[in-house]
């Protein structure tokens, strides 16, 4: 279903956790697109992607870190949509055209001497945008045998 905000005129899919507010304004004036509008949001996005990156870096510098697995999930607790692995830039992209919802991004995989006790981050991803999350991992000491 589509929306309309009607204080920015902001048209969405999807109110999952929104609790009513616009995901452009955060106003809670959030009203079923007319037909017009529907109409309108559909030639907006014919051609439109989202696209989703993550960077990964240690919470002591700048230094990125390689080898990290991300995972994009539908919900808190729902099922993994793509897995990326972060490459020696500490980047990595899920390389897909997305649909325009809420995710839920983590690390569930950090590379052997680093930990992750970060939790989820909760993204919502529109048309035409590309968003970046960052992730911070902890160096761990490497135990010694």
């Amino acid at each position: 279903m589509i929306y309309c905000c009607e204080h920015c005129h902001y048209l969405f899919e999807d109110m999952d956790g929104r609790d009513n507010r616009c995901p452009d304004c955060g106003k809670s004036a959030v009203r079923p697109a007319t037909e017009t509008e529907q109409a309108e949001y559909a030639q907006d996005h014919l051609y439109t992607e989202c696209t989703c990156s993550a960077h990964v870096k240690t919470t002591q510098g700048p230094a990125p870190v390689p080898g990290v697995v991300v995972a994009l999930k539908t919900g808190e607790n729902g099922e993994t949509v793509l897995t990326a692995v972060t490459g020696r830039d500490g980047f990595c992209s899920f390389g897909k055209r997305l649909d325009s919802k809420t995710y839920y991004a983590e690390v569930v995989e950090p590379p052997v001497g680093f930990a992750y006790t970060g939790g989820q981050q909760r993204i919502f991803l529109r048309d035409g945008y590309t968003t970046q999350i960052s992730f911070f991992l902890e160096e761990q000491p490497t135990p010694v045998t």
